[in-house]
């Protein structure tokens, strides 16, 4: 009987070493299944915010060009607003110069006796 006893007695203590083992197993299948899971997640947000840091990137681009094409705007009003006043400067400086001269030709004529 003792060697049955014995024989019964390890079958048993297998088994149950068997049960320890499949339980663990199980669980690091659940585990597995959890971090399959997260990972998952985690592969999904960070395609979402690579999405999203490439908009705000082309965002940015646009925005560039926008600034650009603003100055180059505002450039070219500049000088369609300057040209007036360029061409007002130069008539004005011709006024004075044509004053100039008739102011001293009316002189000259009054100490000639002219007038």
């Amino acid at each position: 009987m003792s060697k049955d006893g014995t024989i019964l007695e390890k079958l048993m203590e297998i088994s149950e070493r068997i049960a320890v083992v499949e339980t663990k197993v199980d669980r690091v299948s659940e585990d597995m299944s959890e971090v399959k899971a997260q990972d998952e997640i985690q592969n999904r947000l960070l395609a979402e915010h690579i999405a999203g840091v490439e908009t705000a990137r082309q965002m940015i681009a646009l925005e560039k060009e926008k600034r650009i094409s603003e100055v180059a705007d505002l450039d070219s009003r500049l000088q369609v607003i300057e040209t007036p006043k360029k061409i007002i400067s130069g008539l004005k400086t011709a006024l004075l110069w044509i004053g100039g001269i008739a102011g001293a030709v009316v002189s000259i004529a009054k100490f000639v006796g002219l007038f």
